[in-house]
């Protein structure tokens, strides 16, 4: 995945994602084109990027509601 280095969530970009600068089309432009012809990178960043995507779950999304709630819970009583 190939991000612009302004917006986005730092937590979903993750160590598959190659960032660049938003005002600099022709890195832009190199970034995507050694991910299309470099064979080991772009492998190298799959494997990065579904690692990181493996953390998000929806039973970790469920227990940290769960947490929030019982933090909230813990507050109000």
């Amino acid at each position: 995945m190939v991000i612009c280095d302004e917006g986005g969530l730092a937590e979903v970009d993750g160590p598959g994602a190659v960032v660049v600068d938003v005002a600099d089309r022709q890195e832009a432009a190199r970034t995507v084109i050694r991910l299309l012809t470099v064979e080991v990178y772009r492998d190298q960043q799959i494997v990065r990027g579904r690692q990181h995507a493996a953390n998000f779950t929806w039973s970790s999304a469920a227990q940290r509601i769960v947490t929030v709630y019982k933090e909230m819970a813990g507050e109000c009583g």
